[in-house]
């Protein structure tokens, strides 16, 4: 694995483990997403790239990608909980 893969790996990794702390493990709360990724240094377009894996795996559910709306997924939880 690149140096360039693991740094994308890493901020993915960095981004579900702030909405996990954010929501305090709820599947129920919705945030901000955009405002979540520009707390951890992520410009839009990086946070939308982010979002989009995220949801595309199944961790996080994107209620309105023009807003930045998303909440937890319970795969998501389990993903932070077991550490994969």
């Amino acid at each position: 694995m690149t140096a360039d893969l693991r740094a994308r790996n890493a901020r993915r990794q960095l981004y579900l483990q702030a909405l996990y702390d954010r929501v305090d493990s709820s599947v129920t709360d919705f945030v901000d997403g955009y405002e979540l990724g520009e707390a951890l240094s992520m410009d839009r377009s990086e946070t939308g790239r982010v979002l989009a894996y995220l949801e595309e795996k199944g961790l996080l559910k994107v209620d309105d990608f023009h807003t930045g709306v998303v909440r937890l997924t319970a795969a998501g939880v389990d993903s932070v909980e077991v550490g994969g």
